[in-house]
C-alpha cells in the first residue's frame, strides 16, 4: 500500500499522496493540529491526477493568533461585556472601537489577563493568556497609565525591563522611536500628559512582546506626536507584530487598521475589513451612523 509523504520547507508543509482523498484526509488532520506561528501554505501533489494537472495545489492556511469565543463579563447583574467572539491575524493591526462605555477597556483588561471573563474562553496562540509563557510575549499599555514620578524616563524603562527574564529590547531605540531620547533623563513628574503616552508605549514594548495590546495610545498627543506613534504602529506590523488597540481618533484608525470590531452596550455589533464598514463614507461617519442607529431599537 503507498503511504503518503510528508516534507516540511521553510514556509510550506509539501504534500504526496497516493490518491486526492488520501490528500484531503492529511491536509484536514494537519489543519486541525496546526499550531505553527505563521503562515504556512501547504503543497499538495497527487500522482493520479491527470498529467496535465500533476503540479503542486497551494492551499493557504491563516493562522488566528488571538482568539476569543463567546467573551461576556459582568458585576453582578449589570452585564459589562456580552457574548463576544473574534478571531485575529498574526501581524494584524487590529481597531477596538465603541462608545464610552461599551466595554472597551474591560475587554482588553480580560485578553491582558487583568481580570476575568464571566464566561468564555481566550487563546492567544493557542494557548491561555495566563500562562507564563504568554505572558511574556504580551505587551500592555493602560488607558491612563501611572508612573513613578520620582524616576526618570529611562529609569522607568530600565525598571520595567528588569522585571522579565530575558529582556531583549535595545531601550535606547525605544525612546528614541517614540520620541523621548532627548528627554530620557528627565524626572517623569516634568513630563506632559503625551510625553506620558509615549512613555506608556515605550514601557509596552520592552520585551519585545509579539501581541501589542494598546487603551487609547493616541489620547492627548499632537498630529506630530500621533504621526509618530502611526509610524510605529506600522514598523511593529513590519516586523509581524500582532495589535490591538483602541481608539476614539477614527481618522487614525482608518489609516493604519486592517480590521476593526465596534461594541456598543457590551455587544458587538460589526468585525471586519475598514472598507467593508464604511462603503464610501468616512468611518467616522459611518461609525456615528450606525451608532446611533442601534441605540434607537
Amino acid at each position: 500500500m503507498d503511504l503518503p509523504g510528508i516534507g516540511l520547507g521553510a514556509r510550506t508543509i509539501y504534500l504526496v499522496c497516493p490518491s486526492m482523498s488520501t490528500c484531503i484526509i492529511i491536509l484536514s488532520l494537519l489543519l486541525c493540529l496546526c499550531t505553527i506561528n505563521f503562515v504556512y501554505r501547504f503543497s499538495v501533489t497527487c500522482p493520479k491526477l491527470p498529467h496535465s494537472c500533476r503540479r503542486a495545489i497551494p492551499v493557504s492556511v491563516i493562522i488566528f493568533m488571538i482568539k476569543i469565543s463567546k467573551l461576556s463579563k459582568q458585576y453582578g447583574k449589570e452585564k459589562i461585556v456580552e457574548n463576544i467572539s473574534l478571531t485575529i491575524k498574526r501581524g494584524a493591526v487590529f481597531g477596538f472601537l465603541g462608545p464610552n462605555g461599551a466595554g472597551k477597556t474591560t475587554t482588553i483588561k480580560i485578553l491582558v489577563g487583568l481580570s476575568s471573563p464571566t464566561h468564555g474562553k481566550i487563546r492567544i496562540n493557542n494557548k491561555n493568556p495566563l500562562d507564563k509563557s504568554t505572558r511574556e510575549r504580551i505587551g500592555f499599555m493602560p488607558e491612563d497609565p501611572y508612573f513613578y514620578d520620582h524616576l526618570t524616563g529611562l529609569e522607568l524603562l530600565q525598571f520595567s525591563a528588569d522585571l522579565f527574564c530575558d529582556p531583549i529590547s535595545n531601550i535606547e531605540d525605544i525612546l528614541k522611536d517614540v520620541g523621548l531620547k532627548d528627554a530620557k533623563n528627565k524626572m517623569i513628574n516634568t513630563y506632559s500628559k503625551g510625553m506620558k503616552q509615549r512613555l506608556g508605549i515605550a514601557q509596552s514594548l520592552v520585551n519585545d512582546p509579539d501581541y501589542i495590546f494598546l487603551d487609547e495610545p493616541l489620547d492627548g498627543l499632537d498630529p506630530i506626536g500621533r504621526a509618530e506613534i502611526k509610524k510605529i504602529i506600522l514598523k511593529l506590523k513590519r516586523r509581524k507584530k500582532t495589535i490591538f488597540f483602541n481608539s476614539h481618533i477614527l481618522a487614525d484608525v482608518d489609516e493604519i487598521c486592517d480590521e476593526i470590531g465596534i461594541i456598543d452596550n457590551g455587544k458587538l455589533i460589526y468585525s471586519g475589513t475598514v472598507k467593508k464598514f464604511k462603503g464610501n463614507k468616512t468611518l467616522e461617519d459611518k461609525f456615528v451612523e450606525v451608532i446611533n442607529k442601534q441605540n434607537r431599537h
